[in-house]
């Protein structure tokens, strides 16, 4: 096993766009692509598989990861990938950090590399019931305490906006009013069965 960070994308509506836009939605995806791949080169990341316009993405490091989706966010905002005045490609994102197994697969002679493992289904739920749309939530997988290193890490990111979310019963009432006016930080604690099937996990959602 090794550590990685994972990291799913997902966009808005997809479908709806493509059936609004048709073939339109294939030149805005090539714009999307190049952003995707352009960050990945800026910041160490391998891109696993694409699953239609949904990515998943690998980085070595976490702080790789998340400035990645920092930069995605930032690109969201000042370069959008519009189809129309009203209409724009918006993703949302999902990341993971922690051990996972690496499995090579070899089909039609080509060697494909997939990833295995709790900290890839963590991320996909991070992004498909977490984060919102322009923004990322992640989680530190097995981690049920506030990691003041990461708050640190998420302070270099200038206009970034986050908040701790507990997912978790528990974890909630071990928290209390001095610790959170300490880390100043806006607390909420939500039901982990929302997550379907991942236990008690705290999570970081971060918006611009």
């Amino acid at each position: 096993m090794v550590k990685k960070c994972l990291l799913f994308t997902d966009i808005k509506k997809s479908s709806t766009l493509w059936e609004k836009y048709g073939n339109k939605m294939n030149l805005a995806l090539s714009k999307h692509n190049d952003q995707i791949v352009n960050l990945c080169k800026k910041h160490n990341g391998l891109i696993i598989k694409m699953i239609g316009d949904a990515y998943m993405i690998s980085f070595n490091s976490f702080k790789d990861g998340i400035s990645f989706a920092y930069d995605m966010c930032i690109l969201q905002k000042e370069k959008p990938v519009n189809l129309s005045k009203n209409d724009s490609i918006n993703i949302r994102m999902g990341l993971c950090y922690g051990d996972i197994n690496i499995k090579k697969t070899k089909i039609q002679n080509k060697e494909l590399i997939d990833l295995f493992g709790s900290p890839v289904n963590m991320a996909s739920r991070m992004e498909s019931k977490v984060s919102d749309v322009g923004g990322f939530a992640f989680s530190l997988y097995g981690e049920k305490k506030i990691n003041k290193n990461i708050i640190s890490l998420l302070k270099e990111f200038t206009n970034l906006k986050y908040v701790l979310q507990l997912y978790t019963f528990k974890d909630c009432q071990k928290i209390n009013r001095s610790e959170r006016l300490l880390m100043s930080e806006q607390l909420q604690c939500i039901n982990a069965e929302q997550l379907k099937g991942v236990g008690e996990v705290l999570v970081y959602k971060c918006n611009i």
